[in-house]
């Protein structure tokens, strides 16, 4: 005969067991691991290389992270902060010329891969998820010059409307930005309405990294040469460039009002040229680093109807609609992207985590059952459906779902530990 204390001593520990998940901290996301290479165009592996990974967000905790590969072209990173990231060089003299993504899961199995091709001129880096527990791999191809750099679609030669401006457009032509700031100096000093030498120099200042005197510049021929082509968004490239170095600088206040400047300048640009890929996403980045969540949104909403089949702002619109208290949003975003996804459910899942921590228990299960339509195998999905069905007293839905979290675990798993517990106790219970 069973014991009649037993019960209320088991409901009791299953009451603990609940209190400990709505802590939250063994929902919270955590990090993944990064390794990754550096090679040249000729495949060489590429020694001493400070390689940065840059969040796409401004979420707290998401902090860049810099890395120098070692004498074989390979990097580590144990730990990174789970989120969107975009890789970056921290080396003027060369440029990323391909970036290839493989994530794999515990077992080593390769879960998503893309990337690999050659970036074409004006196109930006692309982003990649990084999902808790995920280990990732970043294979880069790099190449000397600054061929990739988004602004360099944006500058083009000053109109030649006077002879003056001839032997600048030459220097403009060999790239030799030094002397065309010297040859432009003076142009400017004795033409000073000529908005094309204005130009001239703004460009060789943007070249030569003199980002403060280059947006000023950039700002002059605007007003003298409103004609020159694109001049609104170089103007705001330039800008985005001169808050960028100002963030990394730690000088993050002074950068805000200088990216919405740049927002600002790109958001005209677009209305001239509303399907630059360029442009939109410069502003994209500019308003994200802004931290105007609300206008973020709104870009990245025009950024992904010309870009469909880039992946990346669709997560971080997922990331803001749910930090601004849309997580439903935040998963018919995510729902436009193909099934099968990993990446894709997870977004679903953080964006279900914000439901849970809300108190929405039925639409957390909702979002389970959607993300593990795509993902059947990532173990978390069933852990949070399980505990959400918990929180609803549904205990017989619970153990299916501890049932399938535990059989995609391994045995020793610490993490697991407490929801071993619960789920015995929620047999004991039935």
């Amino acid at each position: 005969m069973q014991n009649p204390l037993s019960r209320p001593a088991l409901v009791t520990s299953l009451i603990l067991l609940v209190a400990l998940v709505l802590s939250g901290p063994v929902l919270a996301a955590k990090s993944a691991r990064v390794k990754g290479s550096v090679v040249d165009d000729q495949g060489k592996p590429v020694a001493g290389m400070a390689v940065k990974l840059v969040p796409l967000g401004t979420e707290e905790g998401n902090l860049e992270v810099q890395v120098t590969t070692k004498k074989s072209g390979k990097f580590l990173i144990t730990a990174v902060t789970v989120g969107a990231y975009y890789p970056q060089l921290d080396d003027r003299e060369h440029y990323i010329k391909s970036v290839k993504f493989i994530g794999r899961g515990p077992d080593g199995s390769v879960v998503a891969e893309f990337g690999g091709e050659e970036l074409q001129i004006g196109s930006s880096v692309p982003s990649f998820q990084l999902i808790d527990g995920l280990r990732a791999e970043v294979q880069l191809v790099i190449a000397e010059g600054q061929a990739n750099r988004p602004d360099e679609a944006s500058i083009q030669q000053a109109k030649d409307d006077s002879g003056v401006l001839g032997p600048l457009n030459e220097l403009f032509d060999q790239g030799d930005w030094p002397a065309l700031l010297e040859e432009a100096d003076k142009v400017v000093a004795s033409n000073p309405e000529l908005g094309g030498a204005h130009y001239l120099r703004a460009v060789a200042l943007w070249q030569t990294r003199q980002l403060a005197d280059a947006a000023e510049g950039m700002r002059r021929t605007a007003e003298v040469s409103p004609e020159q082509p694109g001049i609104l968004g170089t103007l705001g490239s330039v800008l985005l460039e001169y808050a960028n170095e100002l963030r990394e600088a730690g000088q993050e206040e002074q950068a805000k009002p200088i990216y919405l400047e740049a927002a600002d300048y790109l958001g005209q640009q677009l209305e001239e040229n509303p399907e630059s890929i360029t442009y939109l996403t410069n502003r994209v980045i500019a308003l994200d680093y802004s931290g105007d969540k609300e206008r973020t949104i709104e870009a990245l909403r025009l950024l992904i109807d010309a870009r469909p089949e880039s992946m990346g702002p669709f997560f971080r619109l997922a990331e803001l609609l749910s930090e601004t208290g849309k997580p439903q949003e935040a998963i018919e975003v995510i729902e436009q992207l193909p099934a099968g996804s990993d990446d894709a459910a997870m977004a679903i899942y953080n964006a279900a985590v914000d439901m849970w921590n809300d108190g929405n228990m039925q639409a957390t299960i909702l979002a389970m059952d959607k993300a593990i339509v795509m993902a059947p195998e990532i173990a978390v999905l069933y852990r949070l459906k399980a505990r959400a069905n918990v929180n609803l007293g549904n205990n017989a839905e619970a153990i299916v779902a501890l049932e399938n979290y535990l059989s995609r675990v391994a045995e020793d798993d610490p993490e697991s530990e407490i929801d071993r517990k619960m789920l015995a106790a929620l047999k004991a219970s039935q």
